[in-house]
């Protein structure tokens, strides 16, 4: 199947910013630009149909990120048009180590070489309990924290490398929730890319805390990539 960005319009301020930046995604990558716009069938009494309509299309973007089988972008209205932004600086991944994550680094590597820009790799972990003393953080510990992360986005990344040489990977642990590591390091990214997880058998489709902090709290564009 032929590659394409689809980008869903309503006429809102986010929708245009999205359509811009689903512009300039599909030329950077030289695939397919679609896009999409649903129009409700008129209801026998419009004005509280309206108001229904306004508050559904609110929740239209949510639904989507929960359920697509594919990467979703969501973008803010304020995201300035290319031309008026400054260049472009870095691409955030989000990385839990231990969980699938090669359709997510796959995501986030292709982004960055096609921006021609650092790939920055974060990890945040919150410290165990014996990290914490009376007297302040052991910083022992909390080294002996970092380095064992260290070593293992070393290990994950090292095929990444080789595959996409052009791209410079660079890791940030942060001893902090993931939540708030991830929010932290996307200040000033053009991209954030996070993970949700799709096999989730007897419960409905949902955000993790990670992806729910990044599109609540997140300035720039995030993307989030379904993996098992």
């Amino acid at each position: 199947m032929e590659p394409v960005v689809t980008v869903g319009l309503d006429g809102s301020p986010e929708s245009m910013a999205a359509a811009r930046w689903a512009a300039d995604e599909a030329e950077r990558r030289k695939v397919t630009l679609r896009l999409m716009h649903t129009w409700p069938m008129l209801a026998p009494e419009p004005v509280r149909a309206a108001s229904e309509i306004d508050h559904f299309l609110g929740s239209v973007s949510m639904a989507v990120v929960a359920r697509a089988t594919r990467p979703v972008v969501l973008v803010r209205a304020e995201v300035r048009e290319r031309g008026s932004s400054p260049a472009f600086r870095s691409v955030v991944v989000a990385l839990k180590p231990h969980g699938p994550c090669d359709g997510l680094l796959a995501f986030a590597y292709e982004a960055a070489a096609a921006r021609g820009v650092p790939l920055q790799v974060v990890h945040g972990r919150s410290l165990p309990l014996h990290a914490h003393t009376p007297w302040g953080l052991d910083h022992d510990a909390a080294k002996e924290i970092t380095e064992e992360a260290q070593k293992q986005l070393a290990q994950i990344l090292r095929p990444w490398r080789e595959k996409f040489p052009g791209v410079e990977p660079v890791d940030a642990i942060r001893l902090a929730s993931p939540a708030e590591a991830v929010v932290r390091a996307a200040e000033g990214a053009d991209l954030l890319v996070g993970g949700r997880r799709t096999h989730r058998p007897a419960l409905a489709p949902r955000l993790g805390p990670v992806a729910h902090a990044a599109l609540h709290h997140a300035r720039c564009p995030v993307a989030v990539v379904p993996h098992d």
